[in-house]
């Protein structure tokens, strides 16, 4: 029997992952009382982030019930069939373009950025039999982003992010003068600490800023620039963190400014500057609402409803919101292997790969 140069070709292209593989199962959440019979007939129980293979089934209790993801698609089981896990999943069922399939999107990269990361990851034993299944060759697949787009690891290229003050100060014209023309100011040099929190979109009113320590400094001057350079804000603080009032600031909405902190001195130690802007209060009340539109909000756990929340303000530019949710997150329910993952992927942005290493081997 001969074979077709047609078939010849997408063998030799499988063989070299350049052909997406089938998606496995994604544990979103489970109640305690769930099992997988995988391939060789033992009994797990699961946690939130495994990923599973087709093959496998579910041992589910009467009250018991599990939320899945695979193939662009979530399912809520609370009732076993008896069958692999693929009878869940049918691909011909049409996928409404809400906001799921973003939050769906997230998902699978977090976790294919994490099992292919090569990085520690605590409880990666009990991370499902298709944990590490693939190779880490392969450069197509389910879940892959593009490298030469992203800066690798699913990441934004560091170069333009630098961290989570993403400003360079070289174009600004020295912090602190009243014109970028100015010599006078603060440059470059003073620059030698950094925010411990994003810049972008922030909510009209309160938000909740912080910088990292500097060493023998106890008292710390806030401060805040228009685009041209001129201090339009300050406030010397106790701590290395701070709760400013956008209103009381006067600052005004959609126009771009600047943070920055530093010790109290004349010739202070610094954080890199961090942009931001303000957005009306219907612009962020749309961001918390929108998710709800979902179906899958009313099925889901607190954590699962936090999560979605959580991107949804990255998806909408309000990362120092996501940032601040996923730490709650963190806090609530530590040992959750999802809200690791997607927390990591959410630092790789920023070019805080550290931090992502941190939290994925805690």
């Amino acid at each position: 029997m001969k074979s077709s140069p047609l078939l010849c070709l997408f063998l030799l292209l499988f063989s070299y992952g350049l052909i997406a593989q089938d998606m496995p199962v994604i544990v979103i959440f489970t109640t305690k009382n769930v099992k997988y019979l995988g391939n060789d007939n033992k009994k797990v129980k699961l946690i939130p982030g495994a990923t599973l293979l087709k093959t496998g089934k579910l041992e589910l209790k009467p009250s018991s019930n599990i939320l899945l993801y695979s193939e662009g698609l979530f399912v809520h089981v609370s009732k076993e069939n008896g069958l692999p896990l693929s009878s869940y999943f049918n691909l011909d069922r049409e996928i409404l373009l809400d906001f799921k399939v973003e939050f769906g999107k997230y998902i699978e990269q977090a976790v294919w950025n994490t099992m292919h990361s090569g990085w520690k990851v605590k409880h990666a034993n009990k991370l499902g039999d298709a944990w590490g299944a693939e190779k880490t060759e392969s450069t197509g697949g389910w879940g892959a982003e593009k490298t030469e787009s992203t800066g690798g690891w699913g990441a934004e290229k560091t170069e333009s992010s630098g961290g989570w003050g993403a400003e360079k100060t070289e174009s600004t014209g020295g912090w602190g003068a009243e014109k970028t023309e100015s010599s006078g100011g603060w440059g470059a040099e003073n620059i030698k600490s950094k925010p411990s929190c994003p810049g972008g979109i922030y909510k009209k009113g309160i938000n909740t800023l912080e910088w990292k320590k500097i060493k023998g400094t106890k008292k710390y001057t806030f401060y805040i620039f228009n685009t041209n350079g001129k201090q339009i804000y300050s406030q010397e603080v106790i701590k290395n963190q701070f709760a400013f009032d956008s209103e009381k600031a006067s600052l005004k909405v959609g126009e771009k400014y600047f943070w920055l902190a530093g010790s109290n001195e004349a010739n202070p130690i610094l954080t890199t500057p961090v942009s931001f802007s303000i957005a009306e209060p219907m612009e962020y009340d749309f961001v918390k609402h929108e998710i709800k539109n979902s179906d899958i909000y009313e099925k889901a756990d607190m954590t699962t409803r936090d999560l979605m929340l959580a991107v949804n303000y990255q998806l909408k530019g309000f990362d120092l919101e996501a940032f601040s949710l996923f730490r709650k997150l963190l806090k609530r329910d530590p040992k959750n292997s999802l809200v690791k993952m997607m927390y990591a992927k959410f630092c790789t942005k920023f070019g805080e790969i550290n931090e992502a290493k941190k939290t994925l081997a805690k």
